[in-house]
């Protein structure tokens, strides 16, 4: 008796989802998903408040899955999605790719995959991103990670302290505190002891005054003397 092939075809207006697979052993499978109106997605994403903020208003969706096995328990598989103007309340994208290949094995940690993701033009709030570039390769077990952003926007002031360097709010209260001896205002956590830190090297009015408290991590510093 001939193997059947099975196929599945749903359709909501414009947008199209179809897979099709072999009944065999060795038969491949594949997935094909076009969906120009991401909007039509949002309901889903309202049903819990928490992703609300990240339901799509306009946009347009492309996947393609194909995949093949490679003996009893072991698949073959490649991959191609495409992201156009999606855009939601709390951010938006101009374009973004995501495209692999890999081979499962026997177990999860066997398998391998190389990926590699590309977005143009993400932008949130207070951020942006003009260009992100990360591609990812190897198993489960042992991979490798690249990642490439390129952004206007600045670190922020306490990471710019680590790095020694006196820019933005770090160096407005570096230079206050030259001027008329006042102590820098404190602030939480790690920024605290970062800027506490900074302020007793380089400001003079502060040279002069006790050894800092202890403060950690998970709590306010204390007040300066």
């Amino acid at each position: 008796m001939p193997a059947l092939d099975g196929m599945l075809q749903l359709n909501s207006g414009r947008n199209a989802l179809s897979a099709q697979a072999g009944a065999s052993a060795g038969a491949p499978l594949s997935v094909t998903l076009s969906w120009p109106d991401v909007a039509s997605l949002a309901p889903l994403f309202k049903l819990h408040p928490g992703s609300a903020a990240w339901a799509p208003t306009e946009g347009e969706a492309e996947l393609s899955l194909q995949a093949e096995p490679q003996g009893p328990q072991a698949w073959s598989w490649r991959l191609a999605s495409k992201l156009k103007a999606i855009r939601t309340p709390s951010m938006s994208l101009v374009s973004g790719q995501l495209i692999g290949q890999g081979q499962t094995g026997s177990t999860g940690r066997e398998g391998k995959a190389e990926l590699s993701l590309t977005a143009d033009k993400l932008q949130g709030q207070p951020w942006l991103i003009d260009r992100l570039q990360a591609d990812l390769s190897g198993s489960l077990a042992q991979h490798r990670l690249k990642l490439n952003v390129v952004s206007p926007a600045r670190p922020p002031a306490w990471f710019e302290q680590i790095l020694g360097a006196k820019t933005g709010a770090a160096a407005k209260s570096a230079q206050t505190c030259k001027a008329n001896g006042a102590r820098p205002r404190p602030r939480k956590g790690l920024a605290a002891m970062v800027s506490q830190a900074a302020g007793r090297a380089k400001c003079s009015a502060c040279k002069a005054a006790a050894p800092m408290p202890p403060a950690s991590l998970g709590s306010a510093p204390k007040s300066w003397p």
